[in-house]
């Protein structure tokens, strides 16, 4: 009998999951878009930078079109210690591939980095995104749920807990 629940539950979650639920770790029902945005915040360390956003969209691709229609939860993501936060493009289209838009800020790079500041910095870039939500001239207009989150990897998770 040990055996036979032991089989059944491997047969339960197999490679798609417990009873029939798409595994995470395939990729998700949208194409993924990207887009370079410029955050502009007089009270952070360093006042203006970059940020990749990535984001359900119509077809794969820099400056691909939203779909139709929908809002997605926001995730700011803070790359590891010394890494670049291209590092990660893998990760933040895996996640935008899900139906949520991933902003991964070019901040905190080389040695002489505080993860205070990277934590003001990713919330700057979640601030950023629920403002272009407003604003009717930005293509991020109406787009953007109000869930929010933060995550990293290392440097960045850590940083990810002060946000």
């Amino acid at each position: 009998m040990k055996h036979l629940s032991i089989l059944l539950l491997a047969f339960l979650l197999g490679n798609t999951g417990f009873l029939g639920a798409q595994s995470p770790r395939n990729p998700g029902p949208f194409a993924v878009g990207t887009r370079l945005v410029t955050i502009v915040d007089s009270s952070l360390a360093t006042p203006q930078f970059n940020a990749l956003v990535y984001h359900p969209a119509t077809s794969v691709g820099f400056n691909a079109p939203f779909p139709a229609t929908g809002s997605w939860p926001i995730v700011a993501f803070g790359h590891g210690f010394v890494l670049s936060y291209t590092d990660y493009d893998f990760v933040c289209e895996h996640l935008a591939s899900h139906g949520y838009i991933v902003i991964n800020p070019d901040v905190q790079n080389g040695f002489n980095v505080s993860h205070l500041e990277f934590a003001r910095d990713m919330s700057a870039c979640l601030r950023y995104l629920m403002t272009v939500d407003n604003d009717v001239s930005s293509d991020f207009y109406q787009r953007v749920d109000s869930l929010t989150g933060v995550y990293g990897h290392s440097m960045g998770g850590g940083a990810s807990a002060l946000v």
